[in-house]
Protein backbone atom coordinates (compact mmCIF):
# COMPACT_ATOMS: atom_id res chain seq x y z
CA UNK A 1 0.00 0.00 0.00
CA UNK A 2 1.18 3.63 -0.87
CA UNK A 3 2.44 5.32 2.48
CA UNK A 4 -0.14 7.90 2.73
CA UNK A 5 -2.86 4.88 2.73
CA UNK A 6 -0.90 3.41 5.39
CA UNK A 7 -0.15 6.50 7.58
CA UNK A 8 -4.61 6.93 7.28
CA UNK A 9 -5.13 3.37 7.88
CA UNK A 10 -2.79 3.37 11.05
CA UNK A 11 -5.14 6.47 12.61
CA UNK A 12 -8.37 4.45 12.01
CA UNK A 13 -7.12 1.54 13.65
CA UNK A 14 -5.26 4.10 16.76
CA UNK A 15 -9.11 5.98 16.60
CA UNK A 16 -11.04 2.34 17.04
CA UNK A 17 -8.22 0.99 19.14
CA UNK A 18 -8.93 3.78 21.71
CA UNK A 19 -12.55 3.78 21.43
CA UNK A 20 -12.93 -0.03 22.11
CA UNK A 21 -10.50 0.34 24.88
CA UNK A 22 -13.80 2.82 26.66
CA UNK A 23 -16.32 0.74 25.64
CA UNK A 24 -15.53 -2.62 23.78
CA UNK A 25 -16.30 -2.14 20.89
CA UNK A 26 -16.04 1.22 18.22
CA UNK A 27 -19.50 2.87 16.46
CA UNK A 28 -18.80 4.20 13.14
CA UNK A 29 -20.22 7.44 13.95
CA UNK A 30 -17.78 7.83 16.28
CA UNK A 31 -14.63 7.01 14.05
CA UNK A 32 -15.90 9.70 11.37
CA UNK A 33 -15.94 11.88 14.34
CA UNK A 34 -12.67 11.03 15.17
CA UNK A 35 -11.48 10.84 11.90
CA UNK A 36 -13.07 14.31 11.30
CA UNK A 37 -11.04 15.84 13.87
CA UNK A 38 -7.83 14.30 12.11
CA UNK A 39 -8.66 16.01 8.87
CA UNK A 40 -10.40 13.05 6.75
CA UNK A 41 -13.22 13.41 5.25
CA UNK A 42 -16.49 10.65 5.56
CA UNK A 43 -15.94 9.24 2.57
CA UNK A 44 -12.40 8.55 3.89
CA UNK A 45 -13.00 7.02 6.97
CA UNK A 46 -15.73 4.46 5.78
CA UNK A 47 -12.94 3.36 3.10
CA UNK A 48 -10.50 2.68 5.31
CA UNK A 49 -12.87 1.42 7.52
CA UNK A 50 -14.12 -1.34 4.68
CA UNK A 51 -9.96 -1.87 3.83
CA UNK A 52 -9.43 -3.11 7.74
CA UNK A 53 -12.88 -5.35 7.64
CA UNK A 54 -11.62 -6.64 4.11
CA UNK A 55 -7.98 -7.67 5.45
CA UNK A 56 -9.96 -9.36 8.47
CA UNK A 57 -8.01 -6.73 11.09
CA UNK A 58 -10.95 -5.86 12.89
CA UNK A 59 -14.69 -7.36 12.60
CA UNK A 60 -18.40 -6.20 12.90
CA UNK A 61 -20.12 -7.51 15.46
CA UNK A 62 -23.28 -5.96 15.43
CA UNK A 63 -24.46 -3.41 12.27
CA UNK A 64 -22.15 -0.63 12.99
CA UNK A 65 -19.99 -1.62 15.78
CA UNK A 66 -16.60 -2.68 15.13
CA UNK A 67 -13.54 -4.64 17.39
CA UNK A 68 -10.42 -5.71 16.72
CA UNK A 69 -9.51 -9.54 15.92
CA UNK A 70 -8.02 -10.73 19.01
Amino acid sequence: RPAKERSKLEEIEGIIRELQEVKGFAMIDEIVVEAQKKGMDERDAKKYVDILLRDNLIYEPKPGRYRFVE
